[in-house]
């Protein structure tokens, strides 16, 4: 960090790690100042505006009936993966979702419908369990006990539907697979939310203070009109300073 360029054949060395540190350490206060001010900022954003959510999960896993591949592992993972890729789509389903908001929330306004079939779907994640034959899907909702009860009620319709036969109009059925319904989730009112993570918000509010702070007194320095020490002006003037006359000294 300790450049040096040449101006009119001599050497003008720029700020070394030693200034940078000085400079710092001379306006303290105002870093201080920067990092209050974020820390603040993320305390009231995650204990203020941004409203707790719950997270409910619940698996399903998934059966191939025999002699729908030819038996090897291989094969078999296949068709579990896209039996699997399948749920997670159908989850999303607005021709699953909408039944389920005309119903729980007793509307039939389709602004209103659509609204929240979106806002549903938005929360809904799925992935599947590893090489397993199962999915995980989960919902996050401000209500730990809606979050609970809206899930278990649109994966119970999911299973329904896939489980039925193919021939039914309402069937979801990619092959002959099957699925149940395995690790259901517990009403738990005093459940702790999921999000924010107050941790990692406050500690990205100190972090991002100090990195402001830093930033903020480099512009200041740069852009200051006045020196601030003998060697600034000998680099500027690139001549030698003979003698200072403190401020003691004009009184």
């Amino acid at each position: 960090m300790n450049e040096k360029r040449e101006v009119g054949g001599e050497i003008n060395e720029g700020i070394s790690l030693l200034d940078l540190v000085n400079i710092i350490r001379s306006n303290l206060l105002l870093l201080f100042t920067t990092i209050l001010v974020f820390l603040i900022g993320g305390v009231v954003y995650t204990y203020v505006l941004v409203t707790p959510m719950y997270t409910s999960s619940i698996s399903l896993q998934i059966h191939i009936e025999k002699g729908e591949t030819t038996g090897t592992d291989a094969v078999k993972t296949v068709a579990v993966t896209q039996v699997a890729n399948n749920i997670m789509e159908y989850i999303k389903f607005p021709d699953l979702i909408k039944p389920f908001v005309v119903e729980y929330f007793a509307t039939d306004n389709p602004q209103e419908v659509n609204k929240l079939t979106k806002m549903i779907a938005g929360r809904i994640k799925a992935s599947q369990v590893g090489s397993a034959s199962a999915v995980q899907i989960t919902y996050s909702h401000e209500n730990p006990e809606e979050a609970t009860e809206i899930l278990t009620q649109l994966v119970e319709e999911l299973a329904r539907r896939i489980n039925l036969s193919p021939n039914d109009e309402e069937s979801l059925k990619f092959s002959s697979e099957t699925v149940k319904i395995i690790n259901r989730p517990l009403v738990n009112p005093n459940q702790k939310p999921s999000s924010p993570n107050k941790v990692l918000n406050i500690s990205l509010s100190i972090v991002v203070g100090v990195v402001a702070g830093v930033l903020i007194i480099f512009l200041k320095e740069q852009f200051k009109l006045y020196y601030s020490s003998k060697k600034e002006v000998e680099q500027f003037l690139q001549l030698p300073v003979l003698t200072i006359i403190d401020s003691a000294s004009r009184r």
